[in-house]
Parts: structure tokens; sequence; C-alpha cells
């Protein structure tokens, strides 16, 4: 009989991956299949999550190279 997943176990394996883990990592620490885990990576709630941690992560990104710019142009100005 296949193990029951629920949608939190697919959102932590997602970000888990997205944190570098491999799918064997994932499977081990969840208690599913490598195999399993790349199935889950097919599914639309990964896809969609997967899609929010990047753009998560690109606005990170971005943020933190305005705050960079801004401490280049005042201490730029100050001179």
């Amino acid at each position: 009989m296949p193990k029951l997943v629920s949608t939190k176990q697919i959102l932590m394996g997602c970000q888990m991956a997205f944190d570098g883990k491999s799918n064997r990592e994932i499977g081990k620490a969840l208690g599913f299949t490598e195999t399993t885990i790349s199935g889950w990576r097919k599914l639309k709630v990964w896809q969609d999550f997967e899609e929010e941690l990047v753009e998560g992560y690109k606005k990170q990104v971005i943020s933190q190279q305005d705050v960079s710019l801004d401490s280049v142009t005042r201490s730029s100005s100050k001179r």
C-alpha cells in the first residue's frame, strides 16, 4: 500500500531541494524513496512553490544589491 503524502511534506521537500539537497537526501529525511521525490518534482504544487522560492530569492538579492549601491552612492557623495 502506498504511503499517504501531505502537501506540507511536498513543500518541505521542495524547500530542501531549493536548499541544495538531493532527491535521495530528501527522501531519507521524509521517509520516501528517491523515485517518489523525483515524481513530486513534476507536481504543480511543487513547481508553484519552487517558483515562489525563486521569486523570493530574486527579491532578496535585488534588495541586498540596492543596499550595497546605496552605501556606495553615499560614500561617493561624501568626497
